[in-house]
């Protein structure tokens, strides 16, 4: 008789864990089911619910901030005249250094260079050409020299234009990516100065000090862009072939 009670008495518990259990995830599940489904969409209510997410979406950056988009085999001299030859990655954006040594991979932060010497490509498609710094008020930038007649030189600059992701989901229109756009700007450097040939001409052409020069790319109606034609002007001393 006691043995029929205490096997009465689980038989009772069982069923009463039993019911109470399936009452509870049948209220869990009646919970989550009279969620409106868009609420899901949001990361915090997905939370909520104890549910991972996972952005799949590629942000991946479109082109990149290295001059060439590659690393280099090249020498560097720094400001203490030491000379390291090594593979580099030439930051535009910063105007700083990635270099490779050892198996290893060392920053060097704009200010450290003095110049720089990119040896030629594999393939034969860029010769050696080396970048001398200049200072500015903000910090060390880099140029390449173009052609030098008495004091003034044309050089080219080196620039990094960064856009903004712009996707506007409301009508599925644009991209998640941040995108480099790299330019190349030419300017003329008188000693330690430099004017960068930029539009407005006429804004540009009230900074040169040299006349004869701002007379002959006036004349010619030069580009700004037009790298072989400024050279043949300084090479003419400064005046129109």
């Amino acid at each position: 008789m006691l043995m029929f009670r205490i096997i009465s008495l689980i038989t009772g518990l069982v069923f009463c864990l039993s019911y109470n259990t399936q009452g509870q995830f049948t209220e869990v599940n009646s919970t989550v089911l009279k969620q409106n489904p868009d609420d899901l969409v949001n990361y915090q209510a997905m939370s909520t619910y104890g549910l991972n997410t996972f952005d799949l979406r590629d942000f991946t950056p479109d082109g990149s901030p290295y001059y060439g988009d590659k690393w280099y085999d090249g020498t560097l001299v720094l400001f203490d005249d030491k000379e390291i030859k090594c593979p580099m990655l030439f930051d535009v954006e910063d105007q700083e250094f990635f270099i490779q040594l050892n198996d290893e991979i060392f920053l060097l932060p704009n200010g450290v260079v003095k110049r720089f010497q990119l040896g030629p490509d594999e393939d034969g498609s860029q010769t050696s050409t080396t970048y001398y710094s200049m200072s500015t008020s903000n910090s060390v930038i880099y140029y390449e020299l173009l052609g030098k007649q008495g004091d003034i030189s044309l050089i080219k600059l080196f620039d990094v234009k960064i856009i903004a992701p712009n996707y506007n989901p409301a009508i599925d229109v644009g991209t998640h990516k941040k995108t480099y756009v790299k330019k190349e700007t030419l300017a003329l450097m008188d000693k330690s100065t430099f004017i960068e040939l930029r539009k407005p001409r006429n804004k540009t052409f009230k900074k040169f000090n040299n006349t004869a020069l701002q007379q002959a790319l006036k004349k010619g109606n030069v580009s700004f862009d037009d790298e072989e034609s400024i050279l043949a002007i300084l090479n003419n001393n400064f005046k129109n072939l």
